[in-house]
């Protein structure tokens, strides 16, 4: 039986045990990596989550692209959505959701782009989307692994509109809950979704908040 055809509470109850066991992952040797690093805000922190490495296994691969396809379809429940955008890192140090774009795309049955700000030549910022869909109001919903502020899903959004797609929603594995500006997505009108916040100090799995 599709875990779809279940009725809500008992598929709630489903995801809710999902995102508890996939905590745990966390725990995996090499995914909290320790590192003095600086953010775009100019702001220094003291770890990283490398999402690369914590889905270079296929059984953790399986589960979070259960929990995207969960968060894509929950949304889908309030809007429709034509299309779903993999952000590329500015920065260039993490592959992240790109990986798992094919995989969501087929699970969800929606197409999708790949959203490039930092590219230099305009017209390359959005792979994927051609000519004939630039102008049919295709409606999208961002991807990305992390969020931390959440200036690269605005500035992917701003991509995005300027391309005649809208966007209202994004997904993320993981943000941190001490940095996210969640107002200023909010008055981009970006509402947001993601799986786990991420603490200002990790110290262990249980200093991780599920989002359920």
């Amino acid at each position: 039986m599709s875990i779809l055809t279940l009725d809500y509470r008992t598929r709630r109850a489903f995801e809710k045990d999902k995102l508890w066991s996939a905590r745990e992952f966390f725990e995996k040797p090499g995914v909290i990596k320790a590192s003095r690093h600086g953010f775009r805000t100019g702001s220094m922190d003291d770890y990283y989550f490398d999402f690369d490495y914590f889905i270079s296994e296929p059984d953790k691969s399986a589960m979070v692209l259960d929990i995207f396809a969960n968060l894509v379809n929950e949304i889908r429940q309030e809007a429709n959505i034509d299309i779903l955008a993999f952000l590329e890192k500015a920065s260039g140090g993490t592959v992240g959701a790109i990986r798992l774009s094919v995989a969501l795309s087929i699970r969800t049955n929606l197409s999708h782009v790949i959203v490039r700000p930092a590219k230099g030549i305009i017209w390359e910022r959005v792979k994927g989307l051609n000519a004939n869909n630039r102008d049919k109001n295709l409606r999208a919903i961002i991807v990305s692994d992390h969020c931390t502020t959440g200036d690269e899903l605005m500035e992917a959004a701003s991509e995005l509109r300027a391309n005649g797609v809208i966007v209202n929603y994004a997904v993320v594995y993981t943000i941190r809950r001490d940095k996210i500006e969640a107002q200023k997505l909010k008055d981009e009108n970006i509402y947001l979704r993601y799986a786990f916040a991420l603490p200002a100090k990790f110290t262990g799995v249980d200093s991780i908040a599920i989002n359920y």
